[in-house]
């Protein structure tokens, strides 16, 4: 066991006795990226240009970089090998924003290039530390900024070059290998859902009794149903109800009689829906003349992005919903029924995007789709049968998903204790 002192510095603590701390700048220098005007970038020249958005998670993602035409006079904001890249500035900036060069590229402004730097610093820029104190010096800022000077000057251990190296090569071996396992477990958990969504498709579509007589639907995409089963437009069976302007002076009311949903209040994983950030009272309601969504019905966005996410939820109350959402109404079904083709490759709301500049619902086109209808009580069968189901399913997956997050915690804190000295790398 090495003996250790304090190294002054809160998020280091103690560090080995052979150990000091330097500033960044004392190891590396700094580069700040170049304003390209956009109306000069395209996807068609000869080499990307970096912008903020295009770090993430460790990783430059250069499918999604613009380019721009090769020049000389450029080179100076162009990525070296080893060149460590940051986002100065937006909601990732510090650790998710960080990433090392693999190509040549040039940066746009607010990315900025720490070169000359070992590997050994770019692990320390990932750990806590590094987060907390971009952090402290963006508070009270909308969104996290940070200068070249204050890069520069972020206090690390000072080591050896040949320790230096030690460590960042055995975090190389031991990262790449914490990472392999995480890539396998996120690959059972794509499998998982996957399984989940045919599990989901085939019982919505074929029932639940394997020996049943079947007969051909007329739908292409859904093949053979049970014999006793119809096939029906979603019209007859869900009423499309539209959503509703909601004036600024009437939101901010945390609670109330009606939750007023937005399309912000989908977005959670749970299923079912009993609150909103916004509340209105019944005679808002009256004065607006705002359509009241049913219980049980299935609120979904109807316009722009949040339409892609095909994010969907029950209400489990009666509610309210803005001009950007639509609900659909069970007229004569399982209202669990309709949500449960949401999860299936049945339906994929994209199918019924008017193809505009901005996607949005066509309804007409909704109203006409065709669906296999089983009767009321085997619907309802069906639904409870994959409520056990899809149950079992999630509950293996958030398991996976919790080793995942115990890998990701493990490999922060072997980041952490190798850098600061508090592990002893042979």
């Amino acid at each position: 066991m090495r003996e250790m002192k304090t190294s002054g510095i809160e998020w280091i603590g103690q560090i080995p006795n052979s150990w000091g701390i330097c500033k960044i700048k004392h190891w590396a220098s700094f580069i700040n990226g170049y304003a390209f005007r956009s109306e000069l970038l395209s996807t068609d020249k000869e080499i990307p240009v970096v912008r903020i958005s295009d770090i993430q998670n460790g990783n430059i993602d250069y499918e999604t970089c613009l380019t721009f035409e090769d020049d000389a006079s450029l080179y100076p904001y162009c990525i070296k090998q080893n060149d460590i890249i940051i986002a100065m500035s937006g909601a990732t900036t510090g650790k998710t924003a960080l990433a090392l060069s693999d190509k040549k590229a040039y940066i746009n402004q607010r990315v900025g290039i720490i070169r000359n730097a070992s590997k050994y610093i770019y692990y320390c820029l990932n750990t806590y530390g590094f987060m907390e104190y971009v952090n402290l010096i963006s508070a009270g800022s909308a969104q996290p900024n940070i200068s070249m000077g204050q890069i520069l000057n972020f206090v690390i251990p000072y080591i050896h070059v040949k320790e230096q190296k030690a460590i960042a090569d055995y975090l190389d071996k031991e990262c790449v290998r914490i990472d392999s396992l995480v890539e396998k477990q996120r690959s059972i958990i794509e499998k998982l859902k996957e399984y989940k969504k045919s599990v989901i498709t085939k019982t919505v579509t074929k029932g639940l009794n394997p020996t049943a007589p079947m007969k051909d639907s007329g739908i292409e995409w859904i093949g053979k149903i049970p014999a006793h089963w119809e096939t029906r437009k979603i019209k007859y069976i869900f009423e499309i109800i539209g959503g509703n302007g909601f004036p600024d002076e009437i939101q901010g009311l945390e609670s109330g009689e009606f939750p007023f949903c937005k399309c912000s209040d989908i977005n959670s994983s749970d299923i079912y829906l009993d609150k909103a950030k916004n509340y209105v009272e019944n005679d808002i309601v009256t004065k607006y003349k705002l359509n009241i969504i049913p219980k049980h019905s299935i609120l979904m966005s109807k316009i722009g992005e949040a339409l892609k996410k095909n994010h969907r939820k029950i209400n489990i109350v009666k509610c309210i919903v803005d001009n950007n959402m639509e609900a659909l109404s069970p007229i004569c079904a399982d209202y669990k029924i309709l949500y449960l083709y949401f999860l299936t490759t049945v339906i994929d709301m994209m199918w019924f995007d008017n193809a505009g500049t901005i996607p949005s619902v066509n309804n007409n086109k909704l109203r006409n789709f065709m669906v296999c209808f089983p009767p009321l009580l085997e619907q309802q069968a069906i639904a409870d049968y994959l409520d056990q189901k899809c149950a079992e399913i999630d509950s293996v997956i958030e398991k996976r998903e919790k080793i995942i997050d115990l890998l990701t915690e493990y490999k922060k804190s072997l980041i952490y204790e190798c850098v600061t000295g508090k592990k002893e790398v042979a």
